[in-house]
């Protein structure tokens, strides 16, 4: 009985030897291949690493250059808001001058739609008065009252003329006249040409003549 048990037990231990024997190289083989896998992971990691830094890196060339193209942009932005702001000024003033010219047709065509009427009424005098003057002098004193009520309504105004002080602003003297009393001195005496102005500013003078005062001498006892 003691040598079948004997027996056994080497059977046993020798089986449990011989079953361990065998995984002892399969670990050694299985921590090889694990650091043969590791060791190319550790190396496409590191030039992973190294590829990126590279990628990163700018050059002051680089750098330059690209300020360059964004100041070229900007500077390409600028002057095309500046071209249309030029283009819209053009066009604002060719608006503005197109404005002027209307309203200044539109002005014209009031001021001869004004004086119409005394002209043609100027010419119904000279057409029916015949030979009688003094029907011509009548039809002529109306037509010069409707000219001067429409000259009113436009503003136009006569300047000041005989009996007014010579003033050289709104008046312009064709020649001195002697006087006897002092108090004609300098005063407009005759009216050549009528003087006109338009609110307080002149468009025309009045030419006329003033009068001169001169001291005679004391005549010698």
């Amino acid at each position: 009985m003691r040598d079948e048990e004997n027996s056994g037990n080497p059977s046993e231990e020798s089986g449990g030897t011989q079953e361990g024997a065998p995984n002892a190289p399969a670990d050694v083989a299985e921590s090889s291949v694990e650091v043969e896998d590791g060791t190319p992971e550790s190396d496409d990691s590191e030039n992973g690493e190294e590829g990126t830094v590279h990628q990163l890196h700018v050059t002051p060339e680089d750098r330059a250059k690209q300020q360059a193209e964004d100041l070229a942009a900007k500077l390409r932005t600028v002057s095309k808001a500046y071209t249309d702001l030029q283009d819209e000024m053009d066009s604002f003033r060719q608006r503005q001058m197109q404005l002027a010219d209307v309203k200044a047709q539109k002005k014209a065509g009031e001021v001869i739609e004004v004086f119409f009427e005394p002209v043609q009424n100027l010419k119904r005098c000279l057409e029916t008065s015949g030979d009688d003057v003094n029907a011509v002098r009548q039809g002529i004193e109306m037509v010069l009252s409707q000219f001067s009520t429409r000259m009113d309504k436009l503003g136009l105004k006569e300047v000041p003329g005989v009996g007014s002080r010579f003033d050289p602003s709104i008046h312009n003297a064709l020649a001195l006249q002697p006087v006897e009393k002092r108090e004609q001195d300098g005063v407009v005496l005759h009216v050549h040409a009528v003087g006109y102005a338009v609110g307080g500013r002149v468009i025309q003078p009045a030419q006329v003549i003033i009068g001169k005062f001169e001291e005679s001498a004391p005549t010698e006892a």
